[in-house]
């Protein structure tokens, strides 16, 4: 039998001390969110592509909107490979134009941020 479901568990609840809370309220963040939605490791100081912080929506020229989850998807609708695709999203403020395409970036928002 499993002595750990909440029904039949006998452990008592323990509570976090106020040293363990303040070490786990002091602990740098692992991440960094940016305006864009990119999400960026402070650890190793790269982009994190496992956690979908954005979608691209890609506008070909006959103004027909695609949206796509990844940057590979769109380098691949684009025709371009995605190292190049997301070092031009990089250094480009707006809307970015390739070839009869236009592609934006689109930060995914969160419940959290709505709720502010």
């Amino acid at each position: 039998m499993n002595d750990y479901r909440l029904t039949t568990s006998k452990i008592k609840n323990q509570l976090i001390s106020k040293d363990e809370l303040n070490l786990i309220n002091s602990t740098p963040a692992i991440f960094k969110h940016m305006d864009d939605g990119r999400i960026i490791n402070n650890i190793t100081g790269l982009e994190d592509y496992s956690i979908f912080s954005t979608i691209f929506i890609i506008i070909d020229s006959n103004n027909n909107e695609i949206l796509v989850k990844t940057l590979k998807e769109a380098a691949e609708i684009i025709g371009i490979h995605s190292t190049t695709l997301s070092k031009k999203l990089n250094n480009s403020q707006n809307d970015l134009h390739i070839q009869n395409f236009k592609i934006k970036r689109v930060r995914v928002y969160f419940a959290k941020e709505l709720n502010n």
